[in-house]
């Protein structure tokens, strides 16, 4: 199922796949600010605040998450993963904000150009979330529940 786009209206998208244990939500990168003309999915920190909140509402498992950008699909795959301890269960995650700051902050050091200075680096990147589902719970109804179609 891919661009899902998330209600309330925020400039995010992302796809969903289905993987051999459950579902991957892959959360596309953001892309210049709110006035480029190049801007896209601008409101990636938010969005991914919401898709973790809504996640969490669904009883869904954060498995992996890996940065899976261009070049860091030349990596192989233990050096796309973030060092998180999994699996993440969500419904137990008590700071859902502070979970996405970690997220958004570990994606920095993947897939850098090895002259980069070691300050900065991108916390914004195409991630994959690779998603444990509870039984019944399908990747419609995911779709649904994460765009906000239905409540």
């Amino acid at each position: 199922m891919q661009f899902q786009r998330l209600r309330p209206q925020l400039d995010a998208t992302f796809d969903l796949e289905t993987n051999e244990s459950g579902v991957d939500l892959i959360l596309h990168a953001r892309y210049g600010g709110r006035r480029s003309l190049r801007a896209t999915n601008v409101d990636y920190f938010p969005a991914l605040e919401l898709l973790l909140r809504r996640l969490a509402d669904l009883g869904a498992a954060i498995e992996a998450v890996d940065v899976d950008s261009g070049p860091s699909r030349q990596l192989a795959p233990e050096l796309r993963r973030l060092p998180l301890s999994y699996p993440i269960l969500l419904t137990q995650e008590r700071d859902l904000a502070g979970l996405r700051r970690r997220i958004t902050a570990e994606q920095r050091g993947i897939a850098r150009a090895p002259d980069a200075k070691p300050s900065g680096g991108n916390n914004h990147k195409r991630i994959r979330i690779s998603l444990r589902l509870p039984v019944g719970v399908d990747i419609a109804a995911v779709a649904a529940h994460l765009t906000g179609s239905r409540s």
